[in-house]
């Protein structure tokens, strides 16, 4: 492919995982419930600030686990609002959502209003529970904390997996979240992705065909135009776009994703400072950012997945291989002193 030559020495795009404790078991997540964690505060302001001063990446995303399963979390998103020169994402169930205070309810609104301020997206697979509880479980308390958003004034997404279980439901879904929310700001459309906590049949049965999804991709686009909804974005993996590396032209590859850029634009950044491609795969550690630079790190990234071709194949051997072999999820013991004077 062209243009391999101009990978950038650093990633664009980081995922901290601030907690790898949920309470939901999504069908499909790379989640696994044996690595119930979650890292102190100024640990993450040491990775946060590491990140920034070494990389300043184009994008930053917080994921779990649930992210508002630490009290905390506001604490969190601020540090990192405050660290990053670039805009910060934020992936959540919604489950907890409506138990949040008004003290919380007054900040994340405030970070949600800045510029480049927090981006903060809801997974929710379907509006109808017969459908959702299938995939994600909690339905109506998703829903609620999306009432949440809705009642407080804050903007968010929605983030849909399109499966074959909510393959027929996602319009449906679609109609009603343009309908009821004002506060909606888009809908994003994503492929179900391999991960360690799948088998391989199970992936089969669920992926859609690239065809399937460009369908529902170009229905949900309709709906929105005939509901005046030009203020609401429709994002998928089958919406044509350009890499910010120059003429690369993602195509949707037999998986139903397009040619995946882990490892070489993006990665995922453990509870314990494990760095990988991306997170969804915990089994091809990279390094550790508390024993080695990002740059040293990264180097090896590039030499491992540079064909991007054959990065989604990959993925899926990386992850279907020795699946009897549990990741060692372990967090490595942090030296405090060593951990203050780095700062």
């Amino acid at each position: 492919m062209a243009n391999q030559m101009i990978l950038p020495d650093l990633p664009f795009r980081v995922e901290f995982e601030v907690t790898s404790t949920c309470n939901l078991e999504c069908v499909g997540c790379y989640w696994k419930s044996s690595t119930n964690k979650h890292p102190e505060l100024e640990d993450l302001d040491f990775l946060f600030r590491k990140t920034q001063a070494e990389v300043d990446p184009f994008e930053i995303i917080i994921l779990g686990g649930e992210p508002f399963i630490r009290r905390d979390i506001i604490d969190v998103l601020e540090r990192a609002d405050s660290t990053f020169k670039s805009g910060v994402g934020m992936s959540t169930n919604g489950t907890l959502l409506d138990g949040l205070g008004d003290d919380k309810w007054r900040r994340l609104k405030l970070l949600t209003e800045k510029d480049k301020g927090l981006s903060l997206q809801v997974s929710l697979d379907s509006l109808n529970p017969e459908v959702n509880d299938k995939s994600r479980g909690k339905t109506r308390e998703t829903i609620k904390g999306i009432d949440a958003l809705e009642r407080h004034g804050v903007q968010f997404s929605v983030g849909i997996v399109l499966t074959s279980i909510n393959a027929s439901d996602v319009m449906d879904t679609a109609r009603g979240l343009l309908s009821n929310y004002k506060c909606l700001d888009s809908i994003n459309l994503e492929p179900l992705q391999p991960t360690i906590s799948m088998t391989y049949d199970s992936y089969n049965a669920l992926r859609l065909s690239s065809e399937s999804m460009v369908g529902i991709y170009n229905g949900v686009n309709r709906l929105a135009s005939e509901a005046g909804r030009k203020d609401v974005k429709i994002v998928g993996v089958v919406e044509e776009c350009t890499l910010a590396l120059g003429d690369n032209q993602p195509l949707i590859d037999t998986y139903g994703f397009k040619t995946c850029t882990a490892g070489l634009l993006r990665s995922g950044v453990f509870v314990d400072g494990t760095v990988t491609p991306c997170v969804t795969i915990r089994n091809v550690p990279l390094g550790n950012l508390y024993t080695e630079s990002w740059r040293e790190i990264w180097s090896r990234s590039k030499e491992r997945f540079m064909n991007l071709d054959i990065a989604g194949g990959q993925c899926i051997l990386n992850i279907f291989r020795d699946k009897d072999k549990t990741p060692d999820t372990r967090l490595i013991q942090i030296n405090r002193e060593r951990l203050t004077n780095k700062r």
